[in-house]
């Protein structure tokens, strides 16, 4: 499978005890929105190109929502999502 294809990549080529999972967040708020704890933050660049996440409101800042943190299945729904074989229709 291409999961396999990219674990495989990250363990063997990145020499790395896995690889990142770019978009589990999303996928998580949309699937299982219980799982995270979302906050209103406000974010904004700094002059060195670093992003800057506040829970008030600074200058030049705009809101966001924010995760600042999961609850504790989020870790196992997410490795059965990951190793779910695809349903053939």
């Amino acid at each position: 499978a291409q999961t396999s294809i990219w674990l495989w990549f990250w363990t063997h080529f990145v020499k790395t005890n896995g690889g990142p999972i770019f978009d589990a967040l999303g996928m998580i708020n949309v699937t299982r929105p219980e799982l995270l704890i979302i906050r209103k933050r406000y974010a904004k660049m700094d002059q060195a190109g670093n992003l800057i996440v506040r829970p008030s409101l600074t200058n030049g800042a705009r809101p966001v929502r924010y995760c600042t943190g999961f609850a504790p299945g989020t870790k196992s729904f997410m490795m059965q999502r990951l190793l779910a074989r695809p349903s053939r229709q």
